[in-house]
């Protein structure tokens, strides 16, 4: 039997994705027809919908992303800490291109960008920060959880999973991922 609470998550899942399939498209066919390359430098739209830098705080848990020990190395960890307001925990959340609804979030810290450890498209793959290099992988669909609110889904370009903080942790060093959007809190996160 199935609930209204099972069917608004189906429902809610099925328009995340139509909208990170709609901006990946998007974004496909801006490529294509526009000419640009994704090896191009992302560009901040003048509009962009996101202050800058930013704080990206889970709503499960009210701790902040963090760059592991403020770490400058490639393939530094993203985890859940206390927050302090801290350069390894500030974001820029950079669009790209001008109306893509694509972006890419760079840390302050390291100036590296939000990535999937090895470009996997697996649940459970950890979030990390790269140099740019123009992968899908660093690529991500930022989209409103309710318009006019701060509470936003964060779509990863290549996999089509989302941003979660692993196992619905509340500890403190919990690490980010990517997983299958089930809807929970941990998948949710303010700026």
């Amino acid at each position: 039997m199935t609930t209204g609470t099972d069917r608004a998550a189906a429902q809610a899942h099925c328009r995340v994705m139509r909208r990170a399939r709609l901006a990946a498209l998007s974004l496909a066919l801006a490529l294509t027809v526009g000419g640009a390359g994704l090896a191009a430098a992302p560009a901040r739209a003048g509009g962009a919908p996101f202050p800058d830098p930013v704080e990206i705080v889970p709503a499960h848990s009210g701790m902040a992303w963090d760059v592991f020990l403020a770490s400058h190395s490639p393939g530094a960890l993203v985890v859940q800490s206390f927050p302090v307001g801290g350069s390894s925990q500030r974001w820029k959340v950079l669009e790209f291109g001008a109306g893509t609804g694509v972006f890419l979030v760079q840390s302050v810290e390291n100036g590296l960008v939000l990535d999937v450890a090895g470009g996997s498209t697996a649940n459970g793959a950890g979030l990390v920060t790269n140099p740019w290099a123009a992968t899908l992988s660093q690529l991500w669909v930022v989209l409103p959880l309710v318009p006019g609110y701060p509470f936003f889904v964060i779509v990863n370009l290549k996999s089509g999973k989302v941003a979660d903080v692993a196992g619905f942790s509340q500890n403190l060093g919990a690490r980010l991922i990517q997983w299958q959007w089930h809807g929970g809190l941990n998948q949710i996160f303010a700026m």
